[in-house]
């Protein structure tokens, strides 16, 4: 059954905030779009981790393995962040806006040179 627009899916409410899902039925060469409101997005999202911890797991693992470079700076960054000899400042590089910035690595050889950027310039970054 088809949803309307601007309803949840699963729960029949518009709550204003909306997560696009696509299912492709191939036999029937049908494609129907569900949106979910982000409470029933993070419950069907919940359910299938606990139905499918081995292919979350292999996703992770390979996605670690792809990117080794980049998962050994995260993890001594985040080691010297957790044991405050790193420490975050308070606003954005970008736009010098207070906010709690993310840490954007231009090279993974230098794990502890990075970039403080509030979250909206970080996704502008990598869209770049």
């Amino acid at each position: 059954m088809k949803a309307k627009p601007g309803y949840c899916s699963r729960c029949k409410v518009n709550k204003g905030d909306f997560v696009n899902g696509r299912r492709e039925i191939i036999k029937q060469k049908l494609t129907r779009l569900y949106l979910y409101c982000s409470d029933c997005n993070t419950k069907r999202i919940a359910t299938y981790r606990k139905k499918n911890p081995e292919k979350i797991r292999e996703i992770a693992y390979r996605s670690i393995e792809k990117h080794r470079k980049k998962q050994n700076a995260r993890v001594l960054f985040n080691y010297y962040l957790r044991k405050g000899r790193v420490t975050r400042p308070n606003k954005c590089q970008e736009c010098n806006k207070k906010c709690r910035p993310d840490a954007h690595h231009s090279d993974y050889s230098k794990p502890l040179e990075v970039d403080w950027l509030c979250r909206k310039c970080h996704i502008h970054l990598h869209h770049r």
